[in-house]
């Protein structure tokens, strides 16, 4: 199955790239610019991994362009915490429920 390359949050279309290397953010498992609608991905041996990741990822895109003050200061562990947390949840909800994703993405 293919890799999404990016997605929609709010009016916003964010990249997403997969890399090997994430030079000066390797200790890393991802990365998301706000400014740059960029969303980075390291690319690891476990698919799930790096759909935990993305899914992450999109989360903290998801608060800065929905929560306002909230995710103003993205590296405090409270916000990191949260995003952990609403990532996991994700992944799992839509892993288990796959109709609800086509719901959601049924057009009336």
């Amino acid at each position: 199955m293919e890799r999404p390359t990016t997605v929609k949050v709010g009016p916003f279309t964010y990249s997403i790239q997969y890399k090997e290397n994430m030079t000066p953010y390797d200790h890393l498992a991802g990365m998301t610019d706000n400014h740059e609608l960029e969303i980075w991905v390291k690319m690891s041996g476990a698919e799930m991994k790096m759909r935990e990741v993305l899914v992450h990822e999109v989360s903290h895109a998801i608060m800065h362009v929905y929560g306002g003050d909230i995710a103003a200061d993205e590296t405090s562990l409270p916000v990191e915490q949260m995003v952990h947390a609403v990532g996991f949840g994700w992944l799992q909800v839509m892993c288990d429920n796959r109709f609800l994703v086509t719901y959601l993405q049924k057009e009336d």
